[in-house]
Protein backbone atom coordinates (compact mmCIF):
# COMPACT_ATOMS: atom_id res chain seq x y z
CA UNK A 1 0.00 0.00 0.00
CA UNK A 2 1.40 3.27 -1.12
CA UNK A 3 -1.14 5.88 0.43
CA UNK A 4 -3.80 5.98 2.52
CA UNK A 5 -6.28 8.58 2.42
CA UNK A 6 -8.01 9.42 5.82
CA UNK A 7 -10.78 11.64 6.48
CA UNK A 8 -11.96 12.38 10.13
CA UNK A 9 -13.86 15.85 10.76
CA UNK A 10 -14.31 14.94 14.28
CA UNK A 11 -11.80 15.30 17.19
CA UNK A 12 -13.19 11.25 18.18
CA UNK A 13 -12.47 10.20 14.99
CA UNK A 14 -9.41 11.62 14.47
CA UNK A 15 -8.37 10.13 17.83
CA UNK A 16 -9.47 6.44 16.92
CA UNK A 17 -8.34 6.86 13.23
CA UNK A 18 -4.64 7.77 14.26
CA UNK A 19 -4.68 4.45 16.59
CA UNK A 20 -5.37 2.36 13.12
CA UNK A 21 -2.69 4.61 11.43
CA UNK A 22 -0.10 4.45 14.17
CA UNK A 23 -0.22 0.62 13.98
CA UNK A 24 -0.24 0.43 10.14
CA UNK A 25 3.00 2.66 10.10
CA UNK A 26 4.79 0.29 12.69
CA UNK A 27 3.92 -2.66 9.47
CA UNK A 28 4.14 -0.11 6.50
CA UNK A 29 6.54 2.52 7.38
CA UNK A 30 6.64 4.09 3.91
CA UNK A 31 2.85 4.44 4.27
CA UNK A 32 1.87 8.54 2.74
CA UNK A 33 -1.24 9.13 4.71
CA UNK A 34 -3.26 12.15 3.73
CA UNK A 35 -6.65 13.60 4.03
CA UNK A 36 -8.40 15.62 6.81
CA UNK A 37 -7.75 15.14 10.24
CA UNK A 38 -6.95 16.73 13.68
CA UNK A 39 -3.70 16.88 15.28
CA UNK A 40 -3.45 13.44 16.16
CA UNK A 41 -3.38 12.35 12.74
CA UNK A 42 -0.99 15.30 11.78
CA UNK A 43 1.34 14.24 14.45
CA UNK A 44 1.37 10.74 12.93
CA UNK A 45 2.49 12.78 9.51
CA UNK A 46 -0.78 13.20 7.35
CA UNK A 47 -0.82 15.27 4.82
CA UNK A 48 -3.58 17.37 5.29
CA UNK A 49 -5.17 18.21 1.74
CA UNK A 50 -7.87 20.72 3.24
CA UNK A 51 -8.23 22.17 6.97
CA UNK A 52 -10.92 20.64 8.62
CA UNK A 53 -12.28 23.67 10.24
CA UNK A 54 -14.38 24.63 12.90
CA UNK A 55 -18.16 22.82 13.31
CA UNK A 56 -21.36 24.68 12.34
CA UNK A 57 -23.88 24.07 14.61
CA UNK A 58 -27.37 24.48 13.88
CA UNK A 59 -29.41 25.16 10.47
CA UNK A 60 -27.92 28.42 9.56
CA UNK A 61 -24.85 26.94 10.21
CA UNK A 62 -25.00 23.91 7.79
CA UNK A 63 -26.69 26.50 5.14
CA UNK A 64 -23.43 28.97 5.42
CA UNK A 65 -21.11 26.14 5.13
CA UNK A 66 -21.88 23.66 2.66
CA UNK A 67 -20.08 25.41 0.01
CA UNK A 68 -17.05 24.81 1.94
CA UNK A 69 -17.83 21.29 2.51
CA UNK A 70 -18.18 21.09 -1.04
CA UNK A 71 -15.05 22.67 -1.73
CA UNK A 72 -13.60 20.10 0.77
CA UNK A 73 -15.01 17.18 -0.44
CA UNK A 74 -14.20 17.81 -3.99
CA UNK A 75 -10.33 18.70 -3.48
CA UNK A 76 -10.48 15.12 -1.37
CA UNK A 77 -11.74 13.46 -4.50
CA UNK A 78 -9.65 14.94 -6.67
CA UNK A 79 -6.58 13.69 -4.76
CA UNK A 80 -8.20 10.20 -4.93
CA UNK A 81 -8.76 10.49 -8.67
CA UNK A 82 -5.32 11.94 -9.38
CA UNK A 83 -2.84 10.37 -6.52
CA UNK A 84 -1.84 6.99 -5.23
CA UNK A 85 -4.47 6.47 -2.80
CA UNK A 86 -4.84 3.14 -2.24
CA UNK A 87 -7.18 3.08 0.96
CA UNK A 88 -9.99 5.52 1.79
CA UNK A 89 -10.57 5.43 5.34
CA UNK A 90 -13.47 7.86 6.52
CA UNK A 91 -14.10 8.20 10.21
CA UNK A 92 -17.35 9.12 11.85
CA UNK A 93 -18.48 13.33 10.07
CA UNK A 94 -20.94 11.20 8.74
CA UNK A 95 -23.10 13.73 6.17
CA UNK A 96 -19.36 14.75 4.78
CA UNK A 97 -18.20 10.98 4.57
CA UNK A 98 -21.22 9.75 3.72
CA UNK A 99 -21.79 12.40 0.22
CA UNK A 100 -17.61 11.26 0.13
CA UNK A 101 -18.52 7.92 0.02
CA UNK A 102 -21.36 8.34 -3.00
CA UNK A 103 -18.80 10.47 -4.93
CA UNK A 104 -16.08 8.31 -4.90
CA UNK A 105 -17.65 5.02 -5.92
CA UNK A 106 -17.32 6.96 -9.73
CA UNK A 107 -13.23 7.52 -8.90
CA UNK A 108 -11.09 4.80 -9.51
CA UNK A 109 -9.18 4.42 -6.38
CA UNK A 110 -8.29 1.35 -4.12
CA UNK A 111 -10.96 0.15 -1.52
CA UNK A 112 -13.01 2.43 0.55
CA UNK A 113 -13.79 1.54 4.69
CA UNK A 114 -16.02 3.70 6.53
CA UNK A 115 -16.10 3.19 10.38
CA UNK A 116 -17.69 4.28 13.32
CA UNK A 117 -15.17 5.68 15.21
CA UNK A 118 -15.96 3.26 18.16
CA UNK A 119 -15.84 0.75 16.06
CA UNK A 120 -12.27 1.63 14.94
CA UNK A 121 -11.01 1.86 17.90
CA UNK A 122 -11.83 -1.73 19.03
CA UNK A 123 -10.30 -2.93 15.80
CA UNK A 124 -6.94 -0.67 16.82
CA UNK A 125 -7.00 -2.38 20.32
CA UNK A 126 -7.50 -5.98 18.17
CA UNK A 127 -4.94 -5.01 16.16
CA UNK A 128 -2.31 -4.21 18.65
CA UNK A 129 -3.61 -6.69 20.32
CA UNK A 130 -2.39 -7.51 24.40
CA UNK A 131 -0.17 -4.82 25.63
CA UNK A 132 0.15 -2.87 22.76
CA UNK A 133 1.72 -6.26 20.56
CA UNK A 134 0.70 -6.04 17.32
CA UNK A 135 -1.63 -9.50 17.17
CA UNK A 136 -0.58 -10.28 13.72
CA UNK A 137 -4.46 -9.44 12.31
CA UNK A 138 -4.77 -6.95 9.72
CA UNK A 139 -7.37 -4.36 8.30
CA UNK A 140 -9.01 -5.60 5.56
CA UNK A 141 -11.28 -3.08 3.28
CA UNK A 142 -15.26 -3.58 4.70
CA UNK A 143 -17.28 -1.71 2.02
CA UNK A 144 -15.90 -3.46 -1.17
CA UNK A 145 -13.44 -2.05 -4.13
CA UNK A 146 -14.06 1.12 -5.85
CA UNK A 147 -14.17 0.53 -9.74
CA UNK A 148 -10.84 0.96 -11.03
CA UNK A 149 -9.19 -1.13 -7.73
CA UNK A 150 -5.99 -1.65 -7.34
CA UNK A 151 -6.46 -4.07 -4.34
Amino acid sequence: MNELMVVAGEASGDMHAARVVKILKKELSQLRITGMGGSELSRLGQQQLVNKGDGSFGLGGALTSLPRHLRRAHLLLKRAEEGDVDLALLVDYSGFNMYLARQAQECAGGALYSAHGLVLGQMAGQMAGPAGGHSGRHLSPGAGSLPGSRG
